[in-house]
């Protein structure tokens, strides 16, 4: 058997973009596909300098393939990653902050290298070896204090997982483990001052005589956030109750819906009526902590060792919220970097609130909802819609209206996230009906229209910030969730959603008014200078696809070869009759592909035994009972076992379809086999010839080649990828029936 290659340097950190694909390992490694080599840049060490012959000699390629592998990086990165380049994802780690001290690289550092000026005033004022990350961070970032924490946080809640990976790794995620619970600390500690803040009389606020008491800061809370007020206190009530407020008829029985005071109060003020919610918008902050305490009064938290898991929230089990380990793990790790531990602990704390969302709707419509005879017991799912949303999803929800976007993390097969950043927020790409990302209502009217999907990139530079001491104590910033809890928006794409229309994601701008009006924070100006690169022309690939079926051509799989060689005959439109076939087919410019995945479509399917029947598999697939012990903090809490649900993995593919316009029309063939399938190749290979054009000539030359797949189902397929080369072009010349080099 083959070995495989050795993986790259990035590869090993961040595991593979794609496990099948030739063009990333030509050179006898495998590449991750997460960046294109130009410049080249440490997986670890990318906050070093770039040397000038490094960026004199970028785009210097020693062989046409590496041109290839680099657009073909960039062009899965645009739509993979949200229209996001590797090259952004650079700048937007290279840099972490904490103080005023400075700047720090967002990557592991060499006392031996000399850095950029930007963070030397950070070296001069520790005298430290900077290599020691922990002894650097222990002043300046949030200092963990469970005394402070809200009760529903603290150790006393949480149970110890027994499940598949204590068995064969012998880890026990426990939080009585110092080194577990002091990851997860962390983010629990910025839980809770995302909630609210407890600090000795910070501000200088209290009077003389409160000198000896605490002042308690509360940043949603205290900032009387409408996000969190509709949490606790919007008006829940079924969906058909809300006559003339309602936008259009409930989606589907029994739905409900939160009303937040804001829309209440608007649609009272209209019709000249008195809000019932009125008192509700002049509760102390008291009243809010007391509410929210009481709601979570039973609230339980466990693990996960589903390495899909992120975190969920269980109402079938009572009040427990799991969060996944690999990521605490991943924070656990010694090679991690500043940068990645900074948006880990944050993305941590970010799942912890959204869960916590959740939690708070199932103990309000278990506590505070009318019992209606009407509606059955499991009548808490599925969720209320808030404000008459398009999906029901209160976590999602509240992310949007609290931080700007739902956070989403950019990670490959690796350890180590790749960067994070915000997506808008209700999903125009869900799917309609229940989902694992809530209820979509798919004719809802804000998904009628022309509508931007935003992607947001959050730097290093954010999330050290929300990490860091010097923000949640600085007297200048009184009001914390502000403007989603003061977040420059200076890296922004925006797509433009079309119902029915593949969505091609748009690249990412600058917001460079920001950087000259001086609306930035320390450390943001820095991070935007390597952003003023120039925007690569998209390279259309079809090279992975092609290196996918011959693998699973190679291990007999018929679902997948059928659906690659339908996806690829589908390319032009050959079912819309003759004219529009030839107009689709003919190339508007050398660098046209459509001809050319059409005819490799048409060579797969001849290649493939022809489909009478559509071919349907399922495989059940089931995981191990989640064991769940009270920590030995715990005591009083009874044991759970998590009986996961079952899942079904379908695949299928559809019976063999062919269309031959040229000498039939539009109406497909009936009955045909692999003879008839290489004549609808001979009479697209026809139109391109009589079109007299010029064209790829190593593509046509495989494509026409005599010797190709001699056999029906064989043990490989012999089509072999062209090297790149777009200055070899070909035309027919029909005296010699040869393709020939066009004259200059």
């Amino acid at each position: 058997m083959a070995t495989k290659p050795p993986l790259s340097p990035w590869a090993q950190r961040y595991g593979l973009f794609y496990e099948i694909d030739s063009t990333l390992g030509q050179d006898g490694v495998q590449h991750s596909g997460y960046h294109t080599g130009h410049p080249r840049l440490d997986p670890k060490f990318f906050a070093e300098p770039i040397s000038k012959p490094e960026i004199d000699n970028c785009a210097q390629f020693s062989h046409p393939n590496d041109i290839h592998k680099f657009f073909h990086i960039e062009h899965k990165q645009y739509g993979a990653f949200k229209g996001i380049k590797p090259w952004q994802h650079g700048s937007l780690m290279q840099y972490v902050r904490f103080s005023d001290r400075g700047l720090l690289p967002g990557g592991h550092w060499r006392p031996e290298v000399r850095y950029p000026e930007v963070i030397r005033p950070y070296r001069q004022a520790r005298h430290e070896d900077m290599a020691d990350i922990s002894r650097l961070l222990d002043d300046d970032m949030i200092p963990v204090d469970e005394n402070k924490w809200f009760p529903f946080l603290r150790r006393d809640r949480w149970y110890d997982l027994f499940g598949r990976q204590q068995v064969t790794s012998g880890k026990r995620w426990s939080i009585d483990q110092p080194k577990l619970w002091g990851k997860l600390s962390v983010s629990l500690e910025l839980v809770n001052r995302i909630l609210r803040i407890e600090t000795d009389d910070l501000f200088g606020v209290l009077s003389v005589a409160d000198t000896n008491t605490t002042k308690v800061l509360k940043a949603l809370i205290n900032d009387k956030h409408p996000a969190l007020h509709t949490m606790l206190f919007g008006t829940l009530m079924m969906w058909r109750d809300t006559r003339a407020m309602q936008p259009f008829p409930e989606p589907f029985p029994n739905a409900k819906v939160l009303l937040s005071y804001n829309l209440y109060k608007s649609y009272c003020d209209l019709n000249d009526l008195d809000c019932p919610m009125e008192y509700l918008a002049h509760l102390s902050t008291e009243d809010w902590e007391g509410v929210l305490t009481d709601l979570l009064r039973d609230q339980t938290w466990g693990f996960s060792d589903n390495p899909e898991d992120l975190g969920t929230h269980m109402p079938a089990y009572g009040t427990i919220i799991t969060l996944g380990v690999t990521m605490i793990d991943s924070l656990s790790k010694n090679d991690i970097t500043l940068a990645e531990r900074c948006h880990l602990q944050y993305y941590l704390a970010r799942t912890i609130l959204h869960e916590m969302m959740h939690s708070l709707a199932t103990s309000r419509m278990r506590h505070t909802f009318p019992a209606d005879p009407n509606v059955p017991d499991d009548y808490i799912e599925p969720e209320p819609f808030v404000d008459f949303d398009g999906i029901a999803e209160l976590g999602y929800a509240m992310e949007q209206r609290i931080f700007g976007g739902v956070v989403v993390t950019l990670h490959g097969t690796g350890e180590y996230p790749f960067g994070l950043h915000h997506r808008s927020w209700p999903s125009l790409l869900q799917v309609d009906g229940d989902s694992d990302y809530g209820y979509k209502i798919g004719n809802h009217p804000i998904f009628s229209t022309v509508q931007d999907v935003t992607v947001c990139p959050l730097p290093a530079i954010y999330t050290s910030k929300q990490l860091s001491k010097s923000f949640w104590e600085d007297e200048n910033i009184p009001r914390k969730s502000d403007n989603f809890f003061h977040f420059n928006q200076l890296l922004v794409g925006r797509t433009q959603f079309l119902p029915d229309n593949p969505l091609r994601w748009q690249e990412m701008t600058v917001d460079r008014g920001k950087i000259a009006r001086g609306e930035v924070d320390p450390g943001e100006t820095e991070m935007m200078v390597s952003t003023g690169q120039t925007n690569l022309a998209e390279f259309a690939d079809i090279w992975e696809s092609i290196s996918e079926f011959a693998t699973e051509f190679h291990n007999g799989n018929e679902i997948r070869c059928g659906q690659i060689s339908l996806w690829f005959a589908r390319t032009v439109p050959w079912s819309a009759g003759a004219d529009l076939y030839r107009a689709a087919l003919i190339p508007i410019s050398v660098q046209s592909v459509q001809w050319i995945v059409h005819c490799i479509g048409l060579l797969m399917m001849a290649a493939t035994p022809i489909r009478r029947f559509p071919i349907i598999q399922e495989e059940i697939e089931t995981e191990a009972v989640l064991q769940l012990q009270p920590s030995a903090r715990a005591p009083t809490l009874p044991p759970i076992n998590i009986i996961p649900d079952f899942s079904v993995n379908h695949k299928s593919c559809i019976e063999s379809e062919l269309f031959d316009p040229i000498n039939t029309g539009n109406e497909p063939v009936p009955v045909f086999d692999h003879i008839n399938i290489l004549n609808v190749l001979r009479s697209a290979l026809q139109v391109v010839i009589d079109a007299k054009v010029r064209v790829s000539k190593p593509w046509v030359l495989e494509i026409m080649d005599p010797d190709f797949h001699h056999g029906l189902w064989a043990p490989d397929w012999d089509f072999k990828i062209p090297d790149y080369a777009p200055d070899q072009l070909a035309i027919w010349d029909e005296a010699q029936q040869v393709w020939v080099s066009p004259q200059a």
